[in-house]
């Protein structure tokens, strides 16, 4: 003769399972936030060494002590430092194109920045016109030396047009100023640094 489970068994093992579910949920929903939060540094970082790997390449616009530059992730993608496609682990959204990178030499130390907060553009990177300086991305000048603004390239579909020109140089004060180069959603810097 077989012999079934209890009502009272069932609704035993029940309980044992929901209290199981109540215990071992938080857990696990914490290691998946954090799972996500090691990935998301490990992504910020990817992009400081991208930074750093840029500079490497770029070795005339290091910045000297107390300079600062600042990049787009579009420059670095469009230098193939870092991937088209890289992903905000905790948003799940693409990293803006325009988000930037500050490098800054303090001391003698070089150090990368991410401002992850910064930037709007959100569109595929791949659907955006390509932006080539006429010119270095950094520019020293001495104080009252004229700027002699040099412009940008914008490729689009095998067409070149003249990149879109915002910000000013104040060339009668000491400081740090930055030119944009706008072709339609993308966006590039270049720093003017006057002495």
């Amino acid at each position: 003769m077989k012999k079934g489970f209890t009502l009272v068994e069932l609704i035993g093992v029940l309980v044992i399972l929901a209290a199981l579910f109540l215990i071992i949920t938080p857990i696990v929903d914490k290691e998946i936030k954090d799972g996500r939060q090691d990935l998301y540094n490990k992504q910020i970082k990817s992009i400081e060494l991208s930074a750093q790997n840029w500079l490497s390449e770029n070795v005339f616009a290091k910045p000297l002590e107390g300079e600062t530059i600042t990049l787009t992730i579009s420059q670095l993608k469009q230098d193939s430092f870092v991937d088209i496609d890289i992903k905000n682990p905790l948003t799940k959204k693409l990293f803006r194109n325009d988000m930037l990178v500050k490098i800054n030499n303090q001391a003698g130390i070089i150090n990368y920045e991410v401002l992850v907060d910064s930037g709007k553009n959100e569109e595929i990177f791949e659907n955006m016109p390509l932006i080539t300086l006429n010119g270095d991305v950094l520019t020293r000048l001495k104080l009252n030396e004229t700027y002699k603004e040099l412009g940008a390239v914008c490729k689009t579909n095998n067409i070149l047009t003249d990149a879109v020109v915002s910000g000013t140089v104040d060339i009668t004060k000491i400081g740090i100023n930055t030119i944009t180069y706008t072709c339609n959603s993308n966006k590039i810097l270049r720093t003017v640094i006057v002495k």
